[in-house]
């Protein structure tokens, strides 16, 4: 299985994809959640259970990043994204519908970044959160 840089895309294609230079560093537990009620009967005995929908799977990821592009993209897909949804692909190739619902950055200062001469005394570190809207299947290209 080939490991790919992760990447953004917008299906009404207004904006280009983006390849991330960097991809997550660290994800946190993607757990689901089935909800539940329950009632007393009318007879005194036992409950009744009502199943309501799943809890939606959230990515929620953290990283770095050495690129003033990288930064720029970011928030430009996360405006987009309050609009309508976008694809994400995983560097796994698995490709979701998302949208993006927490975007935090900061900045570090640093001695050199010798990635990108147009922000060469610092870096910036972020935490993203997507809603996965659907699954829309693999794509290694």
């Amino acid at each position: 299985m080939p490991y790919a840089r992760e990447k953004f895309t917008d299906p009404a294609s207004v904006i280009a994809p983006y390849v991330w230079q960097i991809n997550h560093s660290d994800e946190e537990d993607n757990n689901r959640q089935r909800n539940f009620e329950r009632s007393a009967h009318t007879s005194g005995v036992g409950f009744v259970r009502q199943q309501g929908d799943d809890s939606p799977l959230v990515f929620r990821f953290t990283g770095t990043i050495l690129h003033l592009n990288q930064i720029q993209q970011m928030l430009l897909y996360f405006e987009t994204s309050k609009s309508r949804t976008i694809h994400f692909r995983d560097f796994e190739g698995h490709v979701h519908e998302v949208m993006i619902t927490v975007f935090n950055y900061n900045r570090h200062r640093t001695v050199s970044n010798p990635r990108d001469p147009q922000i060469l005394l610092h870096y910036y570190t972020y935490t993203i959160e997507m809603e996965v809207i659907n699954y829309l299947g693999e794509d290694f290209s």
